[in-house]
């Protein structure tokens, strides 16, 4: 379907920003990109970058290294990726919006020769530019010529009063009615914001201390030496995941505690909501988890033990870390949810990876609103379930997670 051409549009306020993302959301979401691993993962460089104003990193050797792991000197013309891939997200696009009823979507497109993304927002005579009208032309209609009427008599004071009265209660009601509603995080997180007990936030510890009981390396000695207690080590990544969730509880001003997966009690978690982050080294992850349609697996310890998310409903699927960890293309996943624990009473909020690349995505997804209002896109039940239950992908390029998308959800 031919599509009129407008002028380009330049994404100024958050908002505008916003419409951008869920304009990629879109298009990920589509058959014509879900086949692709690279495409989405380039498109969503560039257009981040673009929308925060570093057009410096969009360049082909730049975006070679930081989207497809290539060294950051590599020859750019005996390895084109970069050029190949945005021939490819050009022809994705294209075959995207040719198809009836993205009409009326805002527009993203990739000129040749140029790694800058250019915006256009609907054509004035697209759906949505017509409903908009008809709607202002039928309220323009003029009444039809009627014969005059009679002297109408003046209200008495009081009644002017009364009905004064009543126009404002009824335009109180109106504006509540009108008030903006909750999003869709805040109706994910609404049993940890309306609990009046502090949030306990689990986070992933391991304990390394027999690594380094045996080891004769300086750094060993110097850590036993100090009293550091071995046994609660965090991963810097899942440092990372706990940032991100404390600081969006720091935005609700939240109260919670932290504490170690290794110390943590069934008592702790009966205290109220809990943030489990992690789960390989977090076993209240594993317990609260192990019931549920998805779940994590881990087969018996060594390096060829198989580590995956079940689902119990199909148990042929299983989404596991492709090989090469978090080399380009590679792929990690996770699991999000909102879960009523029956063995603490409590609400348990989860977000673990199989590898620490998802674990920080499922931060990152639950605590941001435009891939909360995506999660309900998917599942319009999240605002009526009790409980929610998500996969999330995410493209591990150089060892930095992608945007998470959903690969399977679930509620009840």
């Amino acid at each position: 379907m031919a599509l009129l051409a407008t002028p380009n549009w330049t994404p100024q306020s958050e908002a505008d920003k916003e419409t951008v993302f869920r304009q990629l959301e879109r298009l990920f979401g589509h058959p014509t990109f879900k086949s692709s691993r690279r495409c989405p993962a380039f498109l969503q460089y560039i257009v981040e970058h673009q929308l925060k104003g570093e057009t410096q990193q969009l360049k082909e050797r730049v975006i070679g290294a930081e989207v497809f792991g290539r060294e950051a000197d590599y020859d750019t013309s005996s390895d084109p990726v970069v050029r190949t891939t945005a021939s490819e997200v050009r022809k994705r696009i294209a075959q995207y919006y040719q198809e009836a009823g993205h009409e009326g979507e805002l527009r993203i497109e990739l000129p040749l020769g140029s790694y800058l993304v250019e915006f256009h927002l609907p054509p004035p005579d697209g759906p949505a530019h017509q409903a908009t009208t008809a709607a202002s032309s039928e309220q323009r209609v003029p009444r039809p010529a009627t014969a005059p009427s009679a002297p109408k008599k003046r209200l008495t004071p009081l009644i002017a009063t009364s009905v004064l009265l009543i126009a404002v209660v009824a335009g109180l009601v109106s504006w509540k009615g009108l008030a903006k509603q909750p999003s869709s995080i805040d109706v994910f997180w609404q049993p940890m914001l309306k609990s009046q007990s502090p949030t306990l936030v689990c986070l992933n510890t391991w304990d390394i201390s027999p690594l380094l009981r045996d080891s004769k390396s300086p750094m060993a000695s110097g850590l036993t030496q100090a009293g550091i207690d071995l046994s609660q080590w965090l991963p810097i990544d899942d440092a990372v995941a706990f940032s991100q969730v404390t600081g969006f509880l720091g935005t609700t001003r939240t109260t919670y505690r932290m504490q170690g997966a290794r110390s943590t009690t069934l008592s702790d978690l009966m205290q109220g909501p809990s943030v489990l982050i992690g789960v390989f080294g977090n076993p209240w992850t594993q317990r609260v988890t192990d019931p549920l349609r998805f779940h994590f697996v881990r087969g018996a310890q060594g390096p060829g033990a198989a580590v995956y998310i079940a689902d119990q409903k199909d148990p042929s699927k299983r989404y596991a870390v492709e090989e090469g960890g978090s080399g380009a293309g590679s792929k990690d996943y996770a699991i999000v949810g909102r879960v009523f624990n029956p063995a603490t009473g409590q609400v348990s909020f989860v977000m673990a990876g199989l590898n620490a690349a998802g674990t920080t995505a499922a931060s990152e997804f639950v605590t941001t609103p435009r891939y909360m209002s995506y999660l309900e896109t998917v599942l319009p039940q999240i605002s009526s379930s009790k409980n929610i239950e998500a996969i999330i992908t995410v493209q591990v390029i150089d060892g930095r997670p992608g945007a998470p998308h959903v690969e399977a959800a679930d509620s009840w």
